[in-house]
């Protein structure tokens, strides 16, 4: 899709998916290593981590659903309101509790995100059915 742009407008989205299939290159590699040492440390008898526990696996499972969560308010609450909540909300779960801190970041990208995406792009962002 990117080759249909013209030649200048093309170039940073065949950039991003040129470094994007490097990583992926990179992560399916790294994932034969890990594969292959984790099996030599089972043939040496070595005690290995269950990585599918519950333990292991609760913070991300919770991150992913507090963002599904968001996601689902957007259209309720509108996009300010939801976002708000859930930026206090994230970073209360990620034990950030100095108030001045969770004021300031979220207010400052309330304000980046209305200034740049309503005032200066002039898009309509998710009102709400409350407002």
């Amino acid at each position: 899709m990117t080759f249909k742009f013209p030649d200048t407008a093309g170039i940073f989205p065949q950039f991003i998916l040129v470094v994007l299939c490097l990583l992926g290159i990179y992560t399916f590699v790294y994932g034969f290593a890990e594969a292959k040492a984790e099996r030599k440390k089972i043939e040496e008898g070595q005690e290995i981590k269950n990585i599918f526990s519950w333990e292991e696996n609760k913070l991300p499972l919770l991150g992913y659903a507090l963002i599904v969560v968001y996601i689902l308010l957007i259209d309720v609450l509108g996009f300010f309101v939801s976002t708000t909540i859930f930026m206090v909300g994230y970073m209360l779960f990620l034990k950030m509790r100095k108030p001045l801190t969770l004021m300031l970041v979220t207010l400052g990208v309330d304000v980046f995100v209305y200034f740049l995406f309503v005032m200066q792009l002039k898009l309509n962002l998710p009102s709400g059915l409350l407002i």
